[in-house]
């Protein structure tokens, strides 16, 4: 169920954003992911173990009190959504880990130029609006 509100937030919000930020958005998409790679993997070399964060989700009923036609008063039942969220400890590899570092380091080198071309072509065909 949050997946759906979720996309509609993301779509009405698309369409407060130019087409130049879109397009810098998508430019720099790959870059910003390997870049938050990176500094999980460092994270988890440093720690020593990998944190994976999950969430559960359920719906439970209460008792609300909600207004009724005419000003008066009831007692009904109302949705109560509870997210729980929960880490668990991963043990890491660390020699794995400093080859997966190195890699995604190496990918990193690979994608800078090619956003800053994208970039270039972004300001190029939209300019340099607001």
């Amino acid at each position: 169920m949050r997946l759906p509100i979720l996309a509609l937030v993301l779509l009405a919000l698309t369409g407060c954003t130019s087409a130049l930020q879109n397009c810098e958005t998508a430019a720099q998409a790959e870059f910003n992911t390997v870049s938050a790679l990176i500094l999980e993997t460092r994270q988890n070399i440093e720690r020593g173990y990998a944190i994976e964060r999950t969430s559960d989700t359920s719906i439970g009923v209460q008792f609300c009190i909600a207004d009724q036609i005419g000003g008066n008063f009831g007692v009904q039942f109302c949705n109560e959504t509870v997210v729980e969220e929960t880490e668990t400890l991963i043990p890491i590899d660390p020699v794995a880990e400093q080859r997966k570092l190195a890699t995604l380091e190496a990918r990193l080198d690979v994608l800078r130029p090619v956003m800053e071309r994208e970039l270039a072509a972004c300001r190029a065909e939209f300019g340099t609006e607001a």
